[in-house]
This record gives C-alpha cells, sequence and structure tokens, in this order.
C-alpha cells in the first residue's frame, strides 16, 4: 500500500518552518496571569465548599477531630487543596489567582502545538494561522469560561492530557522517544493521582499511546513505561491520602466504591454520578447530542456548546475514512496517528459518559474537538487542492460561529477590592464565643469554608445534607450526632441566606433535635458575599437532655 502524495498542499500556500517563538507564549501566560488577577474571582459551590476546607483541614491537621464539614467531599484526596491553601494563607488573593491560572494559561499552547502536529502529519506542512484559529476556538470552549480565575483545577486536568498528547507525538505522526513518553505519563499518573475522576483521560492516553506505536515491540516498550512511571506518579499523590482512609475506614477511597471495600461506616450502595448516566448502547451514542440540547444532564443549566460534537464527528469520520482505505488497500497520510487520536478521544468520552458525565471532568474533549474537525477536513480533500485563503477564511467564520452560538457559564464570582486584598476574610462578631463548641454547616449551599474563620478550638460538622448525597454518609453521620449529644459543649449552626435561619432552623429541630431562633442570629460579613447573599451562624440548643461520658 502507498501512502498518498502530499506535495500538492505545499502548493496551497501553506507553511512548515518555525513555531510560535516561546516568548510569544511567555507574554500570552503573563497576559492570561494578569487577567485572572484581575478578574473577578469564582465563588461558586466547589470553591467555598471543600476546594478551600479540604486544603486547610489537611495543612492543619483536622482529620480525626473533626465530622465531614464538606459533607462526602470532605474525603476527597487533598493534594491540590494543600497547594491552594497553603497560597492563601502567604499570598494576596489576586496573586493566588494569577499563579493557578499558569496551567490554564498552557491550554493554548497545548493545542496549537497538537493541532499544528496533526496538520503536519496528515499533510506534511502546517498553517500558523489556521492553526492557531483552531487553537483558540479550543481553548474559548464555554465550560473554560467558568474557570478563568478558579480555585477548581479542571483546566489543569485537561492541560495534562492535552500536553500528554503532543509530548508523546512527532511532527510526522509517529510515537516519541521513551523519555519523552515517560515525561508524558509523569504528566498523566501525577493528574491522576491528584483526582481520580481524570481516569477517562488516562484511559484515553493509554489509548493513544498503544495505536501510536508501530510494533509489539514498541508497544510492549511503551507500556512498561506508560504503567511504570504514570503508577509512581499517581501513587506519590494518592498513596498516602488512600492509606490514611484504608487506616481509619477500611476503603481507600471512601465513601465511594464502598460495595468492594465493605466499610461498615460506608454507604451499602451509592454511586455519586448515577443521575447522569444513559442507558444501552444506543444510549451511549446518541448522548452527545441529547447533553449538548440540554446541559443539565451534565451538571450545567446552561450548556449548548457543540464542540464536543466537532470532535465526536471527526473522530468518526476520521475512523470511517480509515476503514475505508483498509478495504481498498490504501494508506492514508497519518493513518496511525488519526486513528489513535480518533480511538482515544471516543474512548475518553464514553469511559467519561459511563463514570461520571459531569461536564467539567471531560473539559478536554469540547477543546479538541475542532482539532478533530479540521483533521477531517484535511483527510477528506485527498488530492484535491485547497488554497490556503479559503481554509483561512472558513476557519474564521467557523470561530465566529462558534463565538456567537454559546454563552458564558453563569457562575457566582466576587471582585477583588484591591490588588492586596486576602483571598478569604470573614467579620465573625465575638469571635472568641466560639472557642471549644460544636459547629455544624448547614444545608445544600456549601459554607465549610468559614472553618478556616472560625476558632480552631471548635469541633467541625455538616447537618441537612442534600439528599442526593445524604446517602453516602448515612452510617458515618451518627457519629457526630452521638459526639453532640454526648457533650456540653455549646452548639452554632452556619447556614447560607438562602433559604436562611427560617428555612434551616426549623429542620434542624426536626432532624437534629436542635431548636434555635432566627433572631439569635448574626450575620458572618465575608468577602464571598455578594449583593443579597450571605452566611449567618446561630445558636442552637439541644432538645434532649445532654448524655455526658463520665467514663
Amino acid at each position: 500500500m502507498a501512502a498518498t502524495d502530499k506535495s500538492h498542499f505545499r502548493d496551497a500556500g501553506a507553511t512548515s518552518g518555525a513555531t510560535v517563538d516561546w516568548r510569544v507564549w511567555a507574554l500570552w501566560i503573563v497576559g492570561f496571569s494578569i487577567f485572572s488577577a484581575i478578574l473577578p474571582r469564582d465563588v461558586d459551590y466547589d470553591v467555598p465548599h471543600y476546594q478551600i476546607h479540604n486544603g486547610w483541614a489537611a495543612l492543619h491537621r483536622r482529620w480525626g477531630r473533626d465530622f465531614a464539614p464538606a459533607d462526602m467531599h470532605s474525603f476527597i484526596n487533598p493534594a491540590y487543596n494543600i497547594l491552594v491553601w497553603w497560597l492563601i494563607e502567604r499570598l494576596p488573593g489576586p496573586m493566588v489567582s494569577a499563579i493557578l491560572s499558569i496551567p490554564q494559561a498552557l491550554l493554548l499552547p497545548g493545542l496549537f502545538h497538537l493541532t499544528r502536529k496533526g496538520a503536519t502529519a496528515i499533510t506534511g506542512v502546517w498553517s500558523g494561522p489556521i492553526c492557531m484559529c483552531v487553537a483558540i476556538v479550543g481553548f474559548l470552549a464555554e465550560s473554560q469560561s467558568g474557570l478563568y480565575a478558579s480555585l477548581r483545577n479542571d483546566s489543569w486536568n485537561a492541560a495534562a492530557f492535552i500536553w500528554a498528547l503532543v509530548l508523546c507525538l512527532r511532527d510526522d505522526g509517529t510515537l516519541h522517544d521513551l523519555k519523552r513518553l515517560a515525561f508524558a505519563s509523569l504528566i498523566m499518573g501525577a493528574a491522576l493521582g491528584m483526582k481520580a475522576t481524570n481516569l477517562p483521560y488516562t484511559i484515553a492516553f493509554g489509548v493513544f499511546v498503544l495505536f501510536l506505536a508501530r510494533s509489539n515491540k514498541q508497544r510492549l516498550r511503551a507500556t512498561l513505561v506508560c504503567a511504570g512511571v504514570g503508577f509512581a506518579a499517581a501513587a506519590a499523590l494518592a498513596l498516602p491520602y488512600a492509606w490514611y482512609l484504608w487506616i481509619e475506614f477500611g476503603n481507600p477511597v471512601f465513601p465511594m466504591a464502598n460495595s468492594l471495600f465493605d466499610s461498615p461506616l460506608g454507604p451499602t450502595e451509592y454511586d455519586a454520578y448515577v443521575r447522569r448516566k444513559p442507558e444501552g448502547l444506543i444510549g451511549h451514542l446518541v448522548y452527545p447530542f441529547l447533553f449538548t440540547a440540554d446541559g443539565t444532564l451534565i451538571g450545567d443549566a446552561k450548556h449548548g456548546d457543540i464542540r464536543l460534537l466537532l470532535g465526536y464527528a471527526g473522530a468518526t469520520g476520521l475512523l470511517a475514512l480509515a476503514a475505508r482505505a483498509y478495504f481498498v488497500r490504501q494508506l492514508l497520510p497519518a493513518q496511525r496517528f488519526i486513528i489513535a487520536l480518533s480511538a482515544a478521544f471516543l474512548i475518553g468520552l464514553f469511559s467519561w459518559i459511563d463514570a461520571f458525565s459531569v461536564l467539567r471532568y471531560y473539559l478536554a474533549g469540547w477543546m479538541i474537538g475542532p482539532a478533530l474537525a479540521y483533521f477531517l477536513v484535511l483527510q477528506a480533500m485527498g488530492e484535491k487542492p485547497l488554497s490556503r485563503t479559503v481554509l483561512i477564511v472558513g476557519a474564521g467564520l467557523g470561530t465566529v460561529m462558534l463565538l456567537t452560538t454559546i454563552s458564558p457559564m453563569a457562575w457566582r464570582r466576587v471582585a477583588w477590592t484591591s490588588p492586596m486584598a486576602p483571598y478569604l476574610s470573614a467579620d465573625i462578631p465575638k469571635l472568641e464565643q466560639y472557642e471549644d463548641s460544636f459547629i455544624l454547616f448547614t444545608g445544600h449551599f456549601p459554607t465549610a469554608f468559614l472553618a478556616t474563620q472560625l476558632p480552631p478550638s471548635a469541633i467541625f460538622g455538616h447537618a441537612l445534607q442534600d439528599p442526593y448525597f445524604e446517602p453516602a454518609l448515612a452510617n458515618y453521620r451518627p457519629l457526630m450526632w452521638d459526639a453532640i449529644a454526648a457533650s456540653a459543649k455549646p452548639v452554632y449552626a452556619v447556614m447560607f441566606s438562602a433559604p436562611g435561619p427560617e428555612g434551616i432552623l426549623p429542620r434542624l429541630e426536626k432532624e437534629g433535635k436542635l431548636a434555635g431562633s432566627p433572631e439569635d442570629c448574626v450575620r458572618i460579613k465575608t468577602n464571598f458575599d455578594t449583593p443579597g447573599t450571605g452566611w449567618f451562624i446561630c445558636p442552637v440548643t439541644r432538645t434532649a437532655p445532654v448524655k455526658v461520658d463520665k467514663s
């Protein structure tokens, strides 16, 4: 089988010279960091819920003292959150945002180089304007906008995956040497160790490497390198905390997957993502169209970003072209590369659908989508020359279409009051009265971040969970209620303004046997407040006699 001649693409005016200068990318990273420092920061659900609390709790050795102040999310591996809180304690808030934005900024050069290498592998040359246009369209995916100036690390995970692909790919579409592969595996292993929801990326990366290898010998070597280096990196970030959970609860991923470990404090059966999973083969195949039309299926009220569908169509089309070439005994340009990338995208997508179906956990799928569509265009052209002008105009029109048919994700944000403002601050009246007490963070909207501002002598817990998450700690939560019942410590309840004391206190009396009055509640002023919203702390008393342990 003879490979298709690529020479006609050079006649179309494409370039094959040096890539973008590193100083341009350095300026981009600095500029994006400044943009992130100026932009109002994300204070939506995850940030005040566990992103802040978990790092603080780990660094201040709260494990074993508190009772899951961030509910089931208190048990998420805090490796990344430790870095976040370490920065928050030491630097002004805008500087924290600037530093944490660097991996997100690296997404653009990663997408550019992936597009450039793919175009070079397919055609022998690449067009700087077109590759940059495709990269920008991917970078501006709708779900990205919600991650600007955010403590959430989903853009870090997407960057790890995209750069892992770039690092192990040569310009001719073949697998790079073992040193590059080891570095890429180190990145992917660290990402998995930092956050288990990166499993679909890890699977997709493995598929990419296996399909890209040219022989069984190279495939075996690549597998050994990926497995060895990747496991070591993942273990370094995940095993210390997993060991603690194993010793404490008999489940290294407590409270998840408890059917495998049978921890007595874990749930009998619970899957936090079951509400978002389709059923059957057809259900999985049509699901990308469904969640593009209805973002609530993947945890986003407003959606409509078609970038992932571009990738879905591009990957499917490329595999169809490869299958056709196989049956007519013709070898496509960069056939191994297009099969590897398409298979990685699709297997990663369906792994994500089956495991999580939470938009942010497969962000890279939306970002790679335009590149896959572009590769399909290049392959479909075959021997037909297409001028550079037509390609640039087409890419420009596609960019305009994508940018005008989506809207940014609407998350709660708060502006900085000054360049030196702390990331988090709270004005809590009579702070000393909360010393040596039980403080319960209550309700669905997160409040656990306030543990960092309250006296460390207090014991923190969580009550009145979201009904969806409640089963996860159903067997663990009685430990907290027993501790409260056996102690004479004063008890306080912290709550968000919606539903506020009027909505929370009646539930707390009914479900927790703790009574309080809205008139006794005190407003906590924080720099996370938005107009009309805020937090309250209320004294509550036990409606049953205290059972003091006299042993």
